[in-house]
């Protein structure tokens, strides 16, 4: 290990040239520190999006299952929620069940003339 000075400086250092480069590395490394944290940043705004995207893709898909009944077809375990208990049918026990249903009333509402 290198003696230090009083100052804690390594000998024969001058003491300006020694701060000038402590300086300098540590503003090298805070640069790069900043250029990694806008990576970073950046990164997370496109993961964000792509996430929103697939949710909204997800419960588009979820909307054409129930839409078309397929939910039905396959009997339980729901191939949207996983339920496979008592009621499976039945809008008041399974949360599948109830969109179905309200989809259905709906589009008898729609079909039906005033």
């Amino acid at each position: 290990m290198t003696p230090m000075s009083h100052n804690n400086t390594p000998p024969g250092f001058p003491t300006t040239f020694y701060a000038t480069h402590v300086m300098e590395t540590v503003q090298q490394a805070l640069t790069e520190s900043k250029a990694a944290i806008e990576r970073l940043v950046a990164e997370r705004r496109v993961l964000q999006a792509d996430a929103a995207r697939y949710q909204a893709e997800v419960e588009r898909l979820r909307q054409e299952i129930l839409r078309r009944g397929w939910w039905r077809e396959a009997g339980a375990p729901c191939a949207i929620c996983g339920y496979d208990g008592a009621g499976y049918y039945q809008p008041e026990t399974h949360v599948c069940a109830a969109h179905a249903a309200a989809l259905d009333e709906a589009a008898l509402d729609e079909a039906t003339p005033d």
